[in-house]
């Protein structure tokens, strides 16, 4: 399984050829939440000093991805995505909209969009509150439709599928 999901958070390698994933256990991620808060605030007292929000040593993985997507007037009013790469050197922000959208769209097109900034082979750890996304991966829901030619379980055609479709090159 390239893509593992544990509740909101996903860690996965990109187009890792062993099939293997790690996942973190909840003793590691108090103990490293600890470690960045005490971080962050003995380097907040600090002026005009670059802060990585999350310590380097923390970090099991070469990317922490959040990913989020809304729109207004859900269906069809204007809607925005953002998603923020970290690294143990660098934030990257990733955003776009478009006017006529929904909030199922923005939420899977932000993880598409911040995706496509991270080169393949990298271990990524995602985070994601879209349960659209969630449940597509955690259920096999996109592994289902795809070996059901883009059918749901009661017959009806998948919708987005071009965002799945876009999901599966990039995971």
């Amino acid at each position: 399984q390239p893509l593992k999901v544990e509740n909101k958070n996903f860690f996965f390698q990109r187009n890792n050829k062993s099939g293997k994933s790690k996942s973190n256990n909840k003793q590691n991620k108090q103990e490293n939440k600890k470690k960045a808060n005490k971080s962050n605030n003995e380097q907040s007292s600090k002026k005009n000093r670059v802060v990585d929000p999350v310590p380097q040593e923390t970090i099991d993985c070469d990317y922490v991805v959040y990913t989020d997507g809304s729109c207004l007037k859900n269906p069809e009013g204007p809607g925005g995505f953002a998603g923020f790469i970290i690294s143990p050197t660098a934030v990257i922000q990733v955003n776009g909209g478009k006017n006529s959208t929904t909030n199922n769209t923005m939420e899977v097109r932000a993880v598409i969009e911040t995706l496509k900034q991270i080169q393949k082979d990298s271990k990524v750890e995602l985070f994601s509150d879209s349960q659209y996304f969630i449940k597509a991966i955690e259920c096999n829901w996109l592994k289902k439709w795809k070996q059901n030619n883009w059918t749901t379980s009661d017959g009806k055609t998948v919708k987005n599928i071009e965002l799945w479709n876009e999901i599966d090159e990039v995971t």
